[in-house]
């Protein structure tokens, strides 16, 4: 959940989240920023039910929460985001149809032109995968963040030029790999 909140660095911006979760990570966001806006986008209408009784969700009167497919609601909306968090794992899998060119197509329409995408990639069997799609899309302007517990990684895109990422991000170190490209851990 860190490397995601630091990704959030605009106070008072509008954020897109494919994916609810228990809602712990749209808490954290609306603690460390100003005055935040939240499209929230849940397949699941139990995931939204139990965050709501458990979790406090009905607390965030800043989130509006959309039971839909995320693949349906990018393609359909019009609005603009400064960050789109997608953490839309089912299980252990990456939906197939929200893995695809098309898919990272129109989340990039949905971006702001200086805003950045950050996929959750908590299975690394898919991870190439995810890559080679937002490769196909976002020009390389790709950072893949490392994140030590659990082990998994973020990956991040942009509109912009590759520049921009790490000016967007406060690293610890980057590295390049040959297959997998820019590779950073975030600052503590």
């Amino acid at each position: 959940m860190k490397p995601m909140i630091k990704l959030c660095n605009q106070p008072d911006g509008n954020y897109l989240m494919l994916g609810l979760g228990g809602g712990a990570l749209l808490h954290a966001l609306q603690y460390h920023l100003n005055n935040p806006t939240f499209d929230v986008v849940e397949i699941n209408p139990e995931v939204i039910d139990i965050a709501k009784q458990y979790f406090y969700l009905d607390k965030i009167n800043t989130a509006n929460i959309f039971q839909e497919d995320a693949n349906l609601y990018i393609t359909s909306c019009k609005k603009k985001y400064d960050v789109i968090l997608v953490d839309i794992y089912q299980d252990k899998t990456y939906p197939k149809h929200c893995a695809t060119q098309t898919f990272f197509q129109a989340c990039q329409k949905l971006l702001k032109q200086d805003g950045i995408i950050a996929i959750n990639c908590a299975n690394m069997s898919q991870y190439k995968l995810l890559l080679n799609q937002l490769r196909s899309v976002f020009n390389n302007a790709i950072l893949t963040i490392r994140v030590a517990h659990p082990r998994n990684v973020i990956l991040t895109a942009t509109n912009q030029p590759f520049q921009t990422l790490l000016n967007r991000v406060q690293l610890k170190d980057l590295d390049w790999h040959e297959q997998s490209g820019a590779f950073g851990t975030l600052k503590e």
